[in-house]
């Protein structure tokens, strides 16, 4: 039981560090996996087209090979054919499921950030429906939406919609007056 007194206490872990680390595993894993799966897919196509395409090849030598055996011969070129078209069509769905896994992922992670951002519930819903077309995205409904809550620039600004700001006046920074009382004599060092 003495081990247990040497033990450091386990740290708290609030909710904001809990959805950091979901949306950073989101995008390692999820795309990662997503991005592995779409190039074994591409490999396995390149493969099945190669695979194919050799077949094609091999019925220019049906000619040479004799009459009793060709028919046989034939029959095992147009087989392989079908196993590589059926190959090809494989890896060409799996290329279409590794695209509706990112498409999952960019679908999870924007949940997350919708949920992570304290915007309410209502309004969450909202924000989801809107249309993403780049000359409906920023239309005047949209607008008065997003302005129904307290802070609107902020919640804007959340949503990563900048609006201009009111101009303000140049920065100056602000300068001592070089008097008389504000100078103090330097010591001088030891020598």
């Amino acid at each position: 039981m003495e081990y247990l007194h040497v033990l450091s206490r386990p740290k708290v872990i609030d909710q904001e560090h809990d959805v950091v680390w979901t949306e950073a595993y989101i995008d390692s894993t999820i795309y990662t996996s997503s991005t592995l799966q779409f190039r074994i897919a591409n490999y396995s196509a390149l493969l099945a087209s190669y695979d194919f395409d050799n077949y094609n090849k091999f019925f220019e030598f049906a000619s040479h090979i004799p009459e009793d055996r060709r028919v046989d011969f034939k029959s095992i070129l147009s087989e392989g054919q079908l196993i590589s078209r059926t190959a090809l069509q494989a890896s060409l769905d799996m290329a279409d499921a590794a695209v509706h896994t990112t498409a999952t992922a960019v679908v999870m992670h924007r949940s997350s950030w919708l949920s992570a951002s304290g915007i309410p519930k209502d309004l969450q819903t909202k924000v989801e429906d809107l249309p993403f077309d780049k000359d409906k995205l920023f239309s005047k409904k949209n607008n008065e939406l997003l302005h129904t809550m307290k802070d609107s620039r902020a919640t804007l600004c959340t949503l990563d919609i900048h609006s201009s700001l009111p101009r303000r006046q140049r920065y100056q920074p602000y300068q001592r007056p070089l008097t008389q009382e504000y100078y103090r004599p330097q010591p001088k060092p030891y020598t």
